[in-house]
């Protein structure tokens, strides 16, 4: 490598350069090579009079500009110091131009941010023709068509959308792109049976909003991101949308996204819905010109449906609130998923809990604070709990029972009431109480065919007589409860209030 030093001054012009370069090296001529010069982390090109202006006041501050010359080995002649002069006649400069502009892209050699190759890349080539097929069938079609056309720019319309085949056309009336699917009904999958994949419109270019951006998409794309991150929030996503896959999101895509995806990769959390807002929601579905006795009767009966703990008592709930409310009554209750609201359809534990009361209370708890900058904020929380902590610390210590006394209570009115009862053990480790209606329990698995074990996590009072009369009697309750409930576990996390990281 060989090193030419040029004293560069306010007043000096691009051509003064050149020529002394060309001075240096006598088989360089203008025109055959290029000049690039070292800025940040890449190169920039100097081409004409503006670059060199703007070098000059780049580096006016500097005592060197680190600059490099490249022989074009297959330049044209229409290069940085040439005149029309020089070149010739005006065709042949427009021919030699096009020419150098095929063979090189100036921005692509000397910029680093030339392009910005998002993540829906791929997605251009998905969509490859007749004959390819798509095993998970239809909704995966679906979904791969998406994705194409937000790469490559256009709107599609169905013509046919079903279970059984799909076909799409370009929005744009005379275009001929299209494409068509059928199921195959042996195995399932989804093959393309006719298609042509060139749009004759003009009207295909990539942009950063596109109507098929769903939130069914969004939640597929970020699947992997809620695992890692599960306090990723709707913000999170858009800006992470338009960085990684070049496309604006609005905020409702990117929430509903995020709670689409929740019970795919968590899916033991289970949503439930507050039993306090259903029953405002079901005043407001029978507005004022219903009495208020009308309106208080099919509140009774609504609660009555979603603490049922079985399925069958639900039904006869159910049913008598649809004859008492009539089809108004139905309409409602058939908007809202029972496996949100109801014990007998949800598939978690609710310990309980059928509403935000919790929530409720911390935010009156802190209603003065609130008001309050974030710094203080948190500081009166942390002062708030740690008196809160200590002082229930203080009450637990007086506490003889071996679960807290609430549930203590609980559990005594249970094995009151269940004194008579029989308990016939039947097989596979299954007992049946002998009560009106007569029930079965399962003391291993912790169910009752009650459902009131199942879904508050605390046993019932058959589950308790099962245990008391046939599986080591009244010492033994403890052994089937859930710690949650035990005054050891109380303590601990009195005692030990952080997790340890």
């Amino acid at each position: 490598m060989q090193i030419l030093p040029v004293r560069l001054s306010g007043g000096g012009r691009l051509e003064d350069v050149l020529s002394s370069i060309c001075n240096r090296w006598n088989n360089l001529s203008v025109g055959r090579f290029s000049v690039s010069y070292a800025y940040e982390d890449g190169y920039c090109a100097l081409q004409n009079e503006s670059d060199f202006e703007n070098i000059l006041f780049l580096f006016s501050n500097c005592d060197r500009i680190n600059a490099k010359v490249d022989e074009n080995k297959h330049s044209s002649r229409l290069i940085v110091g040439s005149t029309i002069d020089e070149v010739g006649d005006v065709d042949e400069v427009v021919d030699d131009e096009l020419e150098y502009v095929d063979r090189m892209d100036p921005a692509e050699k000397y910029c680093k941010h030339a392009e910005t190759r998002y993540l829906t890349k791929a997605w251009a080539d998905l969509i490859e023709g007749v004959g390819q097929e798509f095993p998970l069938g239809v909704k995966e079609f679906r979904a791969v068509l998406a994705r194409y056309a937000i790469e490559n720019g256009f709107m599609y319309r169905f013509v046919k959308n079903d279970k059984l085949r799909v076909t799409a056309v370009c929005v744009i009336e005379g275009c001929e792109w299209h494409v068509h699917a059928i199921v195959n009904r042996t195995n399932g999958v989804f093959p393309i049976k006719k298609c042509h994949n060139e749009h004759n419109c003009g009207s295909t270019y990539r942009t950063n909003k596109h109507k098929r951006v769903s939130s069914r998409l969004v939640a597929d794309e970020i699947a992997g991101i809620v695992e890692k991150k599960p306090k990723t929030s709707p913000i999170d996503m858009l800006d992470w949308f338009t960085d990684k896959y070049g496309l604006d999101l609005c905020y409702h895509s990117a929430w509903l996204g995020l709670v689409n995806n929740i019970p795919v990769m968590f899916p033991s959390c289970h949503h439930a819905y507050c039993l306090y807002h259903l029953l405002f929601s079901l005043k407001d579905h029978f507005p004022g010109q219903f009495r208020k006795g009308f309106r208080n009767r099919l509140i009774e009966l609504f609660n009555k449906c979603a603490y049922a703990s079985s399925v069958s008592v639900f039904k006869a709930v159910e049913e008598e609130f649809y004859q008492f409310g009539g089809d108004k009554a139905r309409s409602f209750i058939v908007n809202v998923p029972k496996e949100h609201w109801s014990n007998a359809y949800f598939k978690g534990q609710r310990y309980g809990e059928m509403s935000f009361s919790a929530v409720e209370s911390f935010n009156n708890w802190i209603l003065k604070a609130r008001e309050m900058p974030v710094f203080y904020l948190v500081d009166e929380f942390r002062r708030k709990i740690m008196k809160q902590m200590a002082a229930r610390r203080v009450k637990s210590m007086k506490w003889n029972s071996v679960i807290c006394p609430k549930m203590d209570k609980k559990l005594a009115r249970f094995i009151k009431k269940g004194r008579s009862w029989r308990i016939i053990m039947l097989k596979g480790g299954l007992y049946e109480v002998r009560c009106l209606p007569p029930k079965v329990v399962s003391v291993d698995e912790r169910t009752c065919s009650c459902g009131y074990w199942q879904s508050n996590g605390f046993m019932c009072r058959h589950a308790a007589m099962v245990i008391i009369k046939a599986c080591g009697g009244e010492g033994t309750l403890v052994d089937h409860m859930d710690p949650l409930y035990l005054l050891m576990r109380i303590d601990v996390h009195m005692k030990n209030p952080y997790i340890q990281l």
